[in-house]
């Protein structure tokens, strides 16, 4: 596995190095402004047109560097297991009318799919310690049986069914890997761009939003609400204990600050992978093939939004929990390089 011992962490410590240093700044801080200026519509823009991009090309990455796990070929499997898991269900939802055959069933399915994600993450976590093939199988039970355990419990829901796999993967992954990165370099500028990831959106917090200073446009606040878009701000203030979760307002002071925050976690968070082409160099493992592979998928996911936003949603569904689920290996490794010697 000679992959894994070469760049299989983002920075690297070379001159490059600190010219993307200096451009994270920038990046940082035009996310914050765009996310001050347009809460909504950053959000929107961002997820439909960046989020689909960097899906892809994240997930080419981590298939060239094996998902940075000792068998490539078993982590694959079960990142696209748990990945259809969740979406299977989902898709019926999309395709069949109520009523249909086995819909009880399929409800029934729905509601267990946090427990696929907890699973991906145990085994992540268990599979580097436990070599063989018994004691794989005894993580694979023992997270099978937490995930069951764990099933009513609504800090459960919250936490590894809503907070995991968006802005715990898009904001607090991110900042261990910008610090993991300052770690080895030392960089002034990077040191910079960390404190105001962490910082801006405290800071988003303290500002005043006077009645009336936002106005929405209906198409998107239609489109926000009827995919459910909103439940993103609801849970994250509901697991904050700053909202009981049962209602959302778009004008109301908290609600903003709280869609500013995700924009521009969101923003920032696909930005920062396109910034880290020229250190990981992820852009020079497509050949031509690949690349036109990549691009087509693109350009059908974008087409698919088109033709139905509820449709283009569900497939960034499908490559979205892949690219989190991939990335789960690197995620460990990351933090235990960041906090142990």
């Amino acid at each position: 596995m000679a992959a894994l011992k070469v760049n299989w962490l983002p920075y690297q410590g070379s001159k490059i190095l600190f010219d993307v240093d200096a451009l994270n700044v920038f990046l940082v801080l035009f996310s914050a402004f765009l996310a001050y200026l347009f809460p909504l519509e950053l959000f929107i823009c961002a997820y439909i047109i960046l989020g689909p991009l960097h899906y892809l090309t994240e997930i080419k990455w981590l298939h060239d560097k094996n998902y940075f796990f000792d068998t490539n070929s078993t982590w694959l499997f079960i990142c696209l297991l748990s990945a259809f898991a969740i979406f299977f269900p989902k898709l019926c939802f999309y395709l069949l009318p109520d009523g249909f055959p086995f819909e009880d069933f399929v409800y029934q399915w729905n509601e267990w799919t946090n427990g696929f994600i907890l699973i991906t993450l145990l085994l992540a976590i268990m599979f580097p310690i436990m070599k063989t093939k018994t004691y794989r199988i005894v993580a694979v039970i023992a997270a099978l049986l937490l995930s069951i355990a764990l099933k009513f419990a609504v800090s459960f829901s919250l936490f590894i069914g809503i907070m995991i796999p968006t802005l715990i993967h898009v904001y607090v992954f991110t900042a261990l890997f910008m610090a993991y990165g300052n770690k080895k370099s030392k960089s002034r500028s990077g040191m910079v761009s960390l404190l105001l990831l962490l910082v801006l959106p405290v800071g988003l917090f303290f500002i005043d939003i006077p009645e009336g200073s936002f106005l929405f446009d209906d198409f998107l606040k239609n489109l926000y609400i009827d995919n459910k878009l909103h439940h993103l701000p609801v849970y994250l203030n509901d697991f904050l204990g700053l909202s009981d979760g049962s209602s959302f307002f778009f004008y109301e002071s908290l609600w903003i600050k709280t869609m500013m925050f995700i924009s521009f976690a969101y923003c920032y968070h696909y930005l920062n992978w396109f910034s880290k082409t020229t250190v990981i160099n992820w852009h020079k493992e497509f050949n031509f093939t690949s690349a036109i592979a990549l691009f087509v998928t693109y350009a059908i996911l974008l087409a698919t939004y088109f033709y139905d936003v509820a449709l283009g949603l569900l497939m960034s569904l499908l490559f979205g929990f892949l690219h989190v689920f991939l990335e789960f290996p690197l995620n460990v490794r990351s933090i235990k390089a960041l906090f142990v010697k």
